[in-house]
């Protein structure tokens, strides 16, 4: 398989059991993989305790074939190290409707609680209320 560059700008912050990430832009599957590394990390940090991931999406917020099915990995593992949901802003208009069906379908089949805000601190207090629930 051919190397590309990473496409798409994403940003980690980490913090009291929540990741909170900003992605924009065409994904590929070499960006994914940066992402998945970072965490990676976060769950070495976290030790088993649970934890959630807030997703903020913006502009072209969309993936390529191969990173969805990197992404679709990546995810299981992180479940099985204690990832036990994920909350979504979708800033972008073009697409969304698209974006949010891809989330839907995903982390359905996988069962993974998820949920999808328009505001990412609603976002923060469902994930603290996921994880305390557990």
């Amino acid at each position: 398989m051919t190397k590309f560059e990473p496409h798409g700008d994403f940003s980690i912050r980490c913090g009291a059991g929540i990741m909170h990430m900003r992605v924009a832009g065409a994904t590929n599957i070499e960006q994914i993989d940066q992402i998945g590394a970072e965490v990676d990390r976060f769950l070495d940090g976290n030790g088993e305790r649970l934890c959630g991931i807030l997703v903020e999406l913006g502009d072209h917020a969309i993936m390529t074939n191969d990173a969805t099915a990197r992404c679709n990995e990546l995810i299981i593992g992180h479940m099985e190290r204690g990832l036990c949901a994920a909350a979504f802003v979708v800033h972008s208009t073009e697409f969304r409707e698209f974006i949010i069906e891809q989330i839907r379908k995903f982390y359905d089949s996988v069962g993974l609680r998820w949920e999808r805000f328009d505001d990412a601190a609603d976002a923060r207090r469902w994930l603290e209320e996921q994880i305390a629930d557990i």
